[in-house]
C-alpha cells in the first residue's frame, strides 16, 4: 500500500489565490504526482540499524531507485550514492552528524521525499531527521514499500 503525507507548500504569488481556506492543500499527493515536479525526488530509507545489514540497505535503495527511474522519475538516494564512497574512502558509515551535513544540500534541493518503508524505517533517527526537514520545508512526502514499486513497474 502506498501511503501519502502532504506538507503544505510555501505560499507563492502563483498559488496565493488557490490557498484561500487552505482546502487546496488538503489532498495528499500520489506517488505519480511527484514525477512531474521540477528537479528530483529524494529517497529516504533506514540504514544504520537495517536488520539485513548495510550492503542490503544499499542494494534495496538501488532497487527502489531503479524502479522509479524506469517509470520516469528523477531521484537521488543518499544511501546508494554514499555507501560505496564510504567504503572506498574509509569513512564512517554511521556518523549521523557527518552524513546529515553531506546530505543537507540534496535535502534542500529536492522537490519531494519518497520514504522507503523498509524494515526499521519507523525507528531510524536519520530518516526521522529527513522527514522532519521535508515537513519544515513544506515539501510533499510519499511512503512506499519495495513491493509497491515492484507491482507498478
Amino acid at each position: 500500500m502506498i501511503i501519502t503525507r502532504y506538507a503544505k507548500p510555501a505560499l507563492t504569488a502563483a498559488n496565493a489565490n488557490k490557498a484561500s481556506g487552505d482546502s487546496f492543500y488538503q489532498e495528499a499527493p500520489k506517488l505519480e504526482d511527484l514525477r512531474d515536479l521540477p528537479g528530483f525526488a529524494y529517497i529516504g530509507q533506514p540504514f544504520t540499524f537495517y536488520p539485513h545489514g548495510h550492503a542490503a540497505a544499499a542494494y534495496d535503495g538501488a532497487a527502489a531507485a531503479a524502479a522509479l527511474m524506469k517509470r520516469g522519475f528523477r531521484v537521488f538516494s543518499p544511501i546508494v550514492h554514499s555507501y560505496r564512497i564510504a567504503q572506498v574512502g574509509y569513512l564512517s558509515q554511521t556518523d549521523q552528524d557527518f552524513w546529515e551535513q553531506q546530505d543537507k544540500p540534496f535535502v534542500d534541493a529536492a522537490s519531494s521525499l519518497i520514504v522507503l518503508m523498509l524494515p526499521g524505517w519507523e525507528h531510524s533517527k536519520g530518516l526521522a531527521h529527513e522527514i522532519d526537514q521535508f515537513e519544515k520545508a513544506r515539501k510533499p512526502i510519499v511512503y512506499v514499500s519495495l513491493s509497491d514499486l515492484d507491482q507498478t513497474t
